[in-house]
């Protein structure tokens, strides 16, 4: 190679250290010192982490305030996107939307379920008030059966007009009336023979003889017969007794002696307390068929003078209790019947058995 001549004002020793053209010392601009993309731009997915890695889970933002293994668990869907519990970060629209839909549908169903119970409630009050009207008892004991027609006891004792017969003027008839109506009274009307059980108001109104058959007559539980006696501890209503029946008189002659006959026939009916059910569910019937008996005061001993009974009355029951029957006591029970029955003569009493 042909060393280049230089100028003689110029150093022998430049040419050597001049740098060779570009290409030798300058090297390539962007492969050199630019690194390509790959290497130092790294991909989205290694430094941009997705948002479930870097965005705090549920629990962490609790720490300022506890421990987050002691606090509640949340409830999901409680924590809205991207937020923490209890910050006051505001739902987004979606959600709004989706609440006001679930509040209507919420409101519609309410109103249903609140509009079908009041239908149901009027409709169930409808099907009770029906009931009660199919199962609901007589409003008295009396209803619906023949003795609400019959009169309280007492009024329904009415007496004939007083006549002379044989043997007797109409005074004495007439005095011999109203003594039949006192012992109706006192044996079956009033509270103290009821509930009290005291003969002596009915013992008064007999002779001496007819006190001693009357006497008997309890005696031998046979005093219903004229009386009736409430059982300890059954009662009647308030006005509880009612009554239907006739009085007839005669004069006639018995065992040769002239005697003045008050016939009675009387249905007395009683009604006792408890709850009404069916009709005369809670009644009690005694029919009596009673021959009062007054000798001619000139014809016998003192002892005879005044009033008894005549052998052939009879009486029978209808719907009292059995066992207390058989002490001579009157309380309600089963359809019975007791002394000599004689109901089917009349319509207006329920058929009787025995007890």
């Amino acid at each position: 190679m042909t060393t280049p001549e230089y100028p003689s004002n110029q150093p022998p020793y430049q040419p050597p250290y001049q740098p060779p053209a570009a290409p030798q010392y300058q090297p390539p601009a962007a492969p050199q010192y630019q690194p390509p993309a790959p290497q130092y731009q790294p991909p989205a997915p290694q430094y941009q982490p997705p948002a479930p890695q870097y965005q705090p889970p549920a629990p962490a933002a609790p720490q300022p305030y506890g421990d987050p293994q002691q606090l509640a668990p949340i409830p999901p869907g409680s924590v809205p996107p991207g937020g923490y519990p209890g910050a006051p970060v505001p739902p987004p629209a979606p959600t709004k939307k989706g609440a006001g839909k679930i509040f209507a549908i919420l409101a519609v169903v309410l109103v249903v379920v609140i509009g079908g119970c009041v239908g149901l409630a009027w409709g169930g009050r409808a099907l009770l008030k029906k009931a009660e009207d199919v199962l609901a008892g007589p409003a008295t004991p009396w209803e619906g059966t023949p003795i609400a027609d019959y009169k309280p006891a007492a009024q329904a004792i009415e007496l004939p007009t007083a006549k002379a017969v044989p043997g007797f003027t109409a005074a004495e008839v007439q005095a011999a009336l109203e003594n039949v109506k006192k012992a109706m009274i006192a044996g079956r009307v009033d509270e103290k023979m009821l509930y009290e059980h005291d003969v002596t108001t009915l013992r008064a109104l007999f002779s001496e003889y007819g006190q001693d058959l009357l006497d008997d007559a309890f005696d031998n539980n046979f005093g219903t017969i004229v009386a009736t006696r409430i059982a300890s501890g059954h009662k009647l209503v308030e006005d509880g007794i009612r009554a239907r029946g006739t009085v007839t008189f005669k004069a006639s002659e018995i065992d040769g002696v002239t005697a003045l006959t008050v016939h009675t026939e009387f249905v007395w009916v009683y009604a006792f307390t408890g709850t009404l059910i069916t009709p005369g569910d809670h009644l009690v019937y005694i029919e009596d068929k009673i021959d009062w008996i007054f000798p001619a005061p000139d014809e016998v001993r003192d002892e005879y003078v005044g009033m008894e009974l005549g052998e052939d009355s009879e009486f029978s029951v209808i719907g009292m209790d059995c066992d207390l029957a058989d002490k001579d006591l009157i309380a309600l029970g089963k359809l019975t019947s007791g002394g000599n029955p004689t109901q089917g003569a009349n319509n207006d009493l329920p058929p009787a058995s025995d007890c």
